[in-house]
């Protein structure tokens, strides 16, 4: 008996049972991998930023496309302006020269002109691949912020069962205080 008049036996039976459960607790960790933070959705990750990349690769593609033909573009009008100009330039024009003129400008144009559609259909292209580029960078995003939002519920969680061992370990550390007389009831 302690001083206190309860039989010691009350103190050991308490104090096995916290034991118990703190070897519970344990196990149950080891075998929930509580203490090693592990993502489900991390290989999806990885997938959507692999296509993330491969959807980049193409707008860039398509974008050089775009460039090369703006270029392309550009010097037609630098053409048809230097013809126009170097023409002016001359002292002397005749008839033939300004039908010459007249004609390659009129070429330049209707080349211009057939180049329009084509621009206009490579413009909505980048369009609909920058959407593309947009939503699998939105949908890695998403699973990204998930991730940190589990893992801060994985924190909380592990905090809550490292406090329930700690309070568990001081009881038992009580009770075997109380069981060898060093503490009194």
């Amino acid at each position: 008996m302690c001083s206190c008049g309860r039989p010691q036996v009350y103190l050991l039976q308490a104090e096995c049972h916290i034991v118990r459960l703190w070897v519970c607790r344990i196990t149950l960790r080891e075998q929930d991998h509580v203490t090693k933070f592990e993502f489900p959705l991390i290989r999806v990750v990885k997938w959507y930023d692999q296509k993330l990349s491969i959807e980049k690769m193409a707008l860039l593609r398509l974008l050089k496309e775009l460039l090369d033909l703006e270029q392309h573009l550009s010097d037609l009008r630098r053409q048809a302006t230097e013809s126009r100009m170097t023409l002016q330039d001359a002292s002397v024009v005749t008839g033939h020269e300004l039908q010459a003129l007249g004609r390659f400008v009129q070429q330049l144009d209707q080349q211009r002109d057939q180049l329009q559609p084509a621009r206009a259909h490579l413009l909505a292209r980048v369009e609909q691949q920058r959407q593309r580029v947009v939503a699998h960078h939105q949908r890695i995003k998403l699973i990204e912020n998930l991730e940190a939002r589990r893992k801060s519920e994985w924190f909380v969680e592990l905090s809550k069962e490292e406090d329930a061992l700690a309070s568990d370990l001081f009881l038992a550390k009580l009770a075997r205080q109380a069981r060898d007389g060093n503490i009194e009831c």
